[in-house]
């Protein structure tokens, strides 16, 4: 992530792209935006944390991966 205003457009463009993404690097973000995961999933965004870096700061470093769920035909 180069900074992050482009992190943060980085975590935008892997929840509306299709299918899964993983987003790497996001300790910018963690840092930058309190509480960023819990405003992600206040929006309706469906991630996972998949990994957590060992930090000194109170805020977490995370790795994320962007899960969209496959669209599912019903028929009644």
């Amino acid at each position: 992530m180069p900074d992050l205003r482009g992190g943060f457009s980085h975590i935008i463009a892997a929840l509306t792209a299709e299918g899964t993404s993983h987003v790497t690097g996001v300790e910018i973000i963690a840092r930058g935006y309190e509480n960023f995961e819990k405003k992600l999933e206040a929006l309706g965004a469906k991630f996972e944390v998949l990994a957590r870096k060992q930090s000194k700061t109170p805020k977490p470093d995370a790795e994320i991966e962007i899960v969209v769920p496959e669209e599912v035909e019903v028929q009644g």
